[in-house]
């Protein structure tokens, strides 16, 4: 399993470092990859790091991009929140991939809960009459879980959206060197340091799209195992 990072440094633009880590639940390692998976130990790690450029001009653009990040960080802990929540409610090993815990959540409740989607195909759990007591509480830790990524994909979208926009800001303002309230000697430093912060966001933009994903596996693996629809389990 690989773990992608995104790291934005703007202690320079006068706020503090967001971290943003995401992993793929759903990568298979290359062959002869012995990479070890979360449970077992290390995981391979890619840093993109957003820096001041000197340009108080860049900068102020560059600093619009905190809120979205935090906001992807925000949406990744909650995505990654669902299978860690049910595994512990479950009394799993962490680290238990999320369609082995439905399995284990259906077959501790005796196939007994409902599971229905609403018109934005996202599904809701609740415990049908009959379902073992011990069981019911893990239906609520997931089904709360679920819940608040009701509006997650869009708010992806929308993130992905506003980091991409402050990437080409900042590229058609570094496409002019003189704009950027520079000598001729600190403006070519600066255009180049903003090519990092750009490829950075432009990586954050990937990431939202790879979390969407990750949202569609989430349901597509309710689907598999419980085969929900909108009619109560008897």
């Amino acid at each position: 399993m690989r773990k992608l990072m995104v790291l934005a440094l703007m202690g320079a633009l006068g706020t503090s470092a967001v971290v943003v880590p995401v992993y793929d639940a759903h990568a298979k390692p290359k062959k002869g990859d012995t990479e070890a998976t979360p449970a077992e130990g290390e995981e391979e790690v890619t840093d993109v790091v957003m820096v001041a450029t000197g340009s108080d001009a860049l900068d102020s653009i560059f600093k619009k991009s905190e809120g979205p990040i935090e906001t992807m960080a925000t949406l990744r802990d909650e995505i990654r929140g669902v299978n860690t929540k049910l595994v512990e409610s479950l009394g799993l090993t962490q680290g238990t991939p999320f369609k082995d815990a439905l399995m284990d959540l259906q077959t501790k409740a005796e196939g007994k809960i409902n599971v229905s989607f609403a018109e934005n195909k996202w599904p809701t759990f609740s415990a049908a009459e009959g379902c073992p007591e011990n069981v019911k509480a893990s239906i609520s830790t997931l089904n709360s879980s679920m819940v608040e990524l009701t509006s997650a994909e869009d708010k992806l979208k929308d993130v992905g959206k506003q980091m991409g926009v402050v990437a080409e800001e900042a590229a058609d303002l570094a496409a002019e060197p003189k704009n950027l309230g520079l000598s001729a000697t600190q403006a070519p430093k600066a255009v180049l340091k903003s090519k990092k912060n750009i490829k950075a966001l432009n990586m954050g933009v990937d990431v939202t799209k790879d979390l969407v994903k990750e949202l569609g596996m989430l349901v597509s693996d309710v689907q598999s195992v419980f085969k929900a629809s909108e009619e109560p389990a008897e």
